[in-house]
Order: structure tokens, then C-alpha cells, then sequence
């Protein structure tokens, strides 16, 4: 079944779950929470369908390096490897052939 997921603010997440009937509404459904607080934050479903999030900023107002994986699967994140340089807002994420993600500011 394909899921679709909807980040909220801070560490909420929640999934929407397509009921797979022609003009039905489908359901959302709490997941885990993210352990890092953010918004204004980038998400690219991988090619294995986990989803990398990316950035943002953080409760306290600043911009974040920070980085965390959703597993669909397990209905968990996990901690991914932070960015050089912290990005908030507007970034485009780029899902490529190799696998790897490339982030950029829009401006």
C-alpha cells in the first residue's frame, strides 16, 4: 500500500494512508515522532522508501546541519549523517540515479 508522508510541526509526523478505493478519502495515521525539533525543512522519499529530512530550523530559531531517516516499514526514524553547512528553508532536495542526495538553497 502506498503511503504518503506529511511532516508537522516540530518532532510530529503523521502518515496518510490512501484507502485504495476509487474516490474514497483514505486515513491519517500518528508515527513516530522525529528526535530532533525542526520546520522549514526539506524531505526526499529514497529509492529504498525511506525518507531523508533534512535541515530546517530548530526550536530555538537557528538554522540546522541535522539530518534524520523515516522508515515507513518500521514507523521509525533514525539518526542520518549532518550536512556541512545548516540549511533552513527553501531548499530543493534532488533524489539522483546513484542514490545519493544532493541539497541546494533556492536563492
Amino acid at each position: 500500500m502506498r503511503r504518503v508522508m506529511l511532516l508537522l510541526f516540530f518532532t510530529a509526523a503523521i502518515l496518510f494512508v490512501p484507502s485504495g478505493l476509487q474516490g474514497s478519502p483514505g486515513t491519517w495515521n500518528a508515527t513516530a515522532s522525529m528526535a530532533n525539533a525542526r520546520q522549514l525543512h526539506t524531505a526526499t522519499r529514497l529509492s529504498d522508501g525511506r525518507v531523508l529530512v533534512a535541515g530546517g530550523v530548530t526550536t530555538g530559531g537557528g538554522a540546522t546541519a541535522t539530518a534524520e531517516l523515516y522508515d515507513p516499514s518500521t514507523g521509525t526514524w533514525s539518526s542520518a549523517a549532518s550536512m556541512h553547512v545548516a540549511r533552513e528553508g527553501f531548499q530543493n532536495a534532488v533524489r539522483r540515479v546513484s542514490a545519493q542526495q544532493l541539497l541546494c538553497p533556492l536563492w
